[in-house]
């Protein structure tokens, strides 16, 4: 008799351990849990953001590029024009509309840029450390492509077109950028494939 409330007691002190030990595994659990989606929805978020802000850059070069093919295409036109009709002048109005255009670009790509950078910095405690990297230089490419745009502006003042010099440089750092670019979306979209969010 001695022995069977003995072990009862036993058993239920037992019992009563692991459930206690049991609870706070689980608390422990969910609570990492809750984390790590918290993590994941903070990673991904900043991931969407950073992405929309590397379209727009890339939109933006785009249209700054083309716009300095087609101006270099039609000052081929204006030239032929003009062995025809000595008398023809290039109007005002054409050169002010591609002054702003080309300043507009390359305000947008700046404040792109700049929008860019603050979030890279932002939310670089969120950015595992060889993303982060990648991303910086993604940024420094963009950079770069920006100071060309903005020498030619400062030197040649959008008057005439931009010089070839630098439109080449641009056009090399921003193939460097398309390079780098998809590289990273590749390798964010496999590291989102590892992560899991226990339920």
């Amino acid at each position: 008799m001695l022995i069977k409330i003995l072990d009862k007691l036993l058993g239920r002190w037992f019992d009563s351990r692991f459930e206690k030990s049991l609870e706070n595994h689980k608390s422990e659990l969910q609570k990492k849990v809750y984390v790590s989606k918290v993590r994941f929805d903070a990673e991904f978020e900043v991931y969407r953001e950073i992405s929309l802000y590397l379209f727009d850059a890339k939109t933006s070069i785009k249209d700054l590029h083309m716009d300095a093919l087609e101006s270099d295409l039609k000052q081929e036109l204006k030239l032929a024009y003009q062995m025809i009709e000595p008398d023809f002048e290039d109007h005002a109005g054409f050169r002010t509309e591609r002054k702003k255009r080309r300043r507009s670009g390359v305000e947008n790509l700046k404040v792109t840029i700049e929008k860019l950078s603050r979030k890279l910095e932002g939310d670089a405690p969120v950015i595992p450390k060889e993303i982060f990297a990648k991303y910086s230089e993604v940024d420094i490419l963009l950079t770069k492509v920006l100071s060309y745009y903005n020498s030619a502006i400062q030197i040649y003042n959008l008057v005439d077109d931009f010089p070839t010099e630098e439109l080449v440089e641009a056009q090399k750092n921003f193939e460097l950028f398309l390079e780098k670019h998809e590289k990273i979306n590749e390798y964010i979209r496999n590291y989102l494939n590892t992560l899991e969010i226990i339920q």
